[in-house]
């Protein structure tokens, strides 16, 4: 066994290690709990998008529909497949990295993920992203097959399978994927015929997904997600979490209130990250235009076309996130290896990795031990609700936080008006932070605030428990 294969089997493992550890420590939130509901549906609904409303492609919820056939539909299995996707993430960078770097910018480049916040965020977390990261990998992997001159007939035909199962995962694959064929094509010159087979696979992927064609034209059409009013302050906000993860300058109920004050608050972990990671990207990114291998544009292209093309589409139709752009996150830690690796100055790389590590680091601590950080707290809120000595009927607000708050409270009937409710003298009203809140149409119809409560993570909860007015009749007395 060769001493990178070593190393690179520990790095999986210290993957593996951080993704399981609190695997299901945090709730359970609104996203991951339409992964469960829409996986829980048939396949046959699955496939056809008719059991949800097509935000994003079905093939992730294929996977992890027979994902969790053999296990109990819980917040740990959910989350499991993320885990195994990431794991093999750490690998697959490994033989990326390598292919066009060198293999010790191969090790450094699985190393900054395995031990990055943010990879090991959405590692754990019951959704597409680290799925569609494999995907793209297997995908590089093949562009670096072909500039090796290397393309035969199997690898058509995986290219083309995982650029469809790629398209079918998330819409911002497109775009990574686009400028990775953008890329293969540039080389046509010197290999034209296998470029000619690259793009050929591309039209069978391109083929394979034209009955998908229409929700991709309803949904551009539709005016994107209206709540990402942000648009041109995504990308240094993508670069700080990149960087630090999310625990640290953690989200609380009030931080969007006054995004300004808060990012104050918090302004030297905001310029200490984005200036050593951003600076080391950059760095990277010089090192690589200078070199005449060619292989810059491999790196290059995926890193810069996927953001800037959705901050142009999101001028329009917004669809801009840091959470979409983990497809352009494995080419910003190949910029910073190539930059250590390619440098001139022994001393001067071990510095610059060990206060890169350092700050990993501090993530990650954070990461697990931030009492402040966390998903919006609807385990609590449901232990809460359950706990109580009065009756633990529900309103919900707004209802599409119904499947959620349902997860923690198995067989309870959850209403989203008064209406709905039996007969009772008390009810607990649960709502979602960011929404307009129902309780002044409760106070003014005769219903009192016995009790309120505020979970402050992420987006936060409001609870509160209401009850009947209380008269007193004139002879009381």
């Amino acid at each position: 066994m060769s001493r990178d294969t070593v190393y690179l089997i520990t790095l999986m493992l210290l993957a593996a290690a951080l993704r399981l550890y609190g695997l299901d420590s945090r709730s359970l939130w609104l996203d991951e709990a339409t992964s469960l509901a829409i996986a829980g549906q048939p396949l046959s609904d699955i496939l056809g998008g008719t059991g949800f409303d097509r935000h994003t492609p079905p093939f992730y919820y294929i996977v992890l529909h027979l994902w969790l056939l053999p296990l109990d539909p819980t917040v740990w299995s959910l989350r499991l497949l993320s885990v195994f996707c990431d794991v093999i993430n750490t690998g697959l960078l490994f033989l990326v990295a390598r292919a066009f770097l060198g293999s010790p910018a191969g090790l450094l480049s699985s190393f900054l993920w395995a031990a990055s916040p943010y990879a090991v965020y959405y590692g754990q977390e019951g959704r597409m992203y680290s799925m569609a990261v494999t995907l793209l990998l297997v995908c590089t992997l093949l562009a670096a097959k072909l500039r090796n001159e290397s393309f035969s007939l199997a690898h058509i035909l995986l290219l083309a399978a995982t650029a469809t199962a790629g398209l079918y995962t998330h819409y911002y694959f497109a775009l990574a994927f686009a400028a990775l064929s953008l890329a293969v094509l540039l080389d046509y010159k010197t290999r034209p015929a296998y470029v000619l087979r690259w793009l050929a696979a591309c039209a069978a992927a391109g083929l394979a997904f034209l009955p998908w064609i229409g929700v991709v034209l309803q949904l551009a059409g539709s005016g994107g997600q209206s709540f990402r009013v942000f648009t041109f302050s995504v990308l240094p906000y993508t670069l700080f979490r990149f960087a630090a993860g999310y625990a640290v300058f953690p989200f609380q109920f009030d931080t969007k209130n006054d995004f300004i004050a808060s990012a104050s608050a918090h302004g030297i972990e905001l310029a200490v990250y984005c200036i050593v990671f951003g600076g080391a990207a950059a760095l990277g990114i010089w090192q690589l235009l200078k070199a005449k291998d060619g292989i810059s544009k491999y790196v290059l292209l995926p890193l810069i076309f996927p953001p800037l093309a959705a901050l142009l589409v999101s001028i329009k139709v917004p669809m801009l996130s840091e959470r979409y752009l983990i497809v352009s996150y494995p080419a910003f830690l190949m910029c910073i290896a190539a930059w250590i690796c390619r440098s001139d100055g022994a001393k001067f790389k071990v510095a610059a990795a060990m206060l890169l590590e350092l700050l990993l680091c501090i993530g990650l601590v954070m990461h697990f031990y931030n009492s402040e950080f966390g998903n919006t707290q609807w385990n609590e809120a449901a232990q809460i609700v359950e706990e109580s000595a009065q009756p633990n009927l529900v309103i919900i607000n707004p209802d599409y936080a119904a499947d959620v708050l349902a997860y923690y409270m198995p067989g309870k009937s959850i209403y989203s008006a008064i209406d709905q409710l039996p007969e009772t003298e008390t009810f607990w009203l649960v709502e979602r932070g960011t929404a307009d809140s129902m309780l002044s149409s409760f106070t003014a119809t005769g219903w009192d605030t016995r009790k309120q409560i505020l979970l402050p993570k992420e987006n936060g909860i409001r609870l509160f428990l209401l009850g009947k007015t209380k008269t007193t009749s004139p002879d009381a007395n």
